[in-house]
């Protein structure tokens, strides 16, 4: 009788162990999967500050873009007003004009360091004793060149192609002094300035030896002192 009743008892009793058991598990659980969903939201917030930060820092870095181009192009304005003062006061000297003004397009092309120093000195061998404006279309003319399928397609290639310009020929390239002017013609080339169109790619003293094949085998364009400039007939 006794151990019946010892069973009855002990029946609930275990089955109010289990059960505190179960609760205590799933209470566990619960605060475990608290903790993860509290740990993910910081995540996640982390996650979007992070993400607001590099949004922010992509918006300075194209404002910060944006004012370095419009400084630039202030600059290059500046400087093409500078180009136009020069062409203009020298319009009442003895330097011949073309009959076409200076004028800006855009130049589709880099060139190194080395090819700058290169088409100043080439520039200033063979006008830089003629002003500005003959400088400017010497340098015309070898840019063109190099952007012409004619030619090669660099500055150092074009000027120091076989028998193309005398000042290589002759030595005087290497024993020149490069003028502030025509550093200054140059930088202006660079950034557009044109005095003769992308047509004219060889040019010539009036009184060059060589002068005939250039009257016969190509058109005459304009003549800037010291230079008659030339392109080809079919242009």
């Amino acid at each position: 009788m006794i151990v019946i009743l010892l069973r009855k008892v002990a029946l609930p009793v275990a089955l109010i162990v289990a059960t505190i058991g179960l609760i205590s598990f799933l209470a566990i659980h619960n605060v475990r999967k608290e903790a993860e969903l509290i740990e993910l939201k910081k995540t996640l917030a982390a996650n979007f500050e992070a993400e607001q930060e590099r949004i922010k820092a992509e918006e300075k870095a194209k404002e910060e873009e944006k004012l370095r181009l419009e400084q630039e192009e202030q600059e290059q304005e500046a400087q093409r007003v500078q180009t136009r003062s020069m062409a203009t006061s020298r319009s009442g000297s003895h330097e011949a004009r073309t009959s076409q003004p200076v004028y800006y397009e855009a130049l589709a092309l880099e060139i190194s360091a080395e090819e700058v120093e290169i088409l100043e000195r080439i520039v200033q061998a063979e006008a830089g004793g003629s002003g500005y404006d003959g400088m400017l279309a010497v340098a015309n003319v070898v840019l063109n060149r190099v952007q012409s399928e004619r030619f090669p397609n660099t500055v150092t290639e074009v000027v120091f192609a076989n028998r193309q310009f005398t000042p290589i020929s002759d030595g005087r390239y290497y024993t020149v002094t490069v003028s502030d002017s025509c550093k200054q013609v140059v930088q202006d080339v660079l950034s557009g300035a044109r005095i003769i169109g992308q047509d004219a790619l060889y040019f010539c003293t009036p009184t060059a030896s060589g002068k005939g094949w250039f009257e016969t085998a190509l058109r005459k364009i304009d003549y800037i002192a010291p230079h008659n400039f030339y392109g080809y007939k079919e242009e």
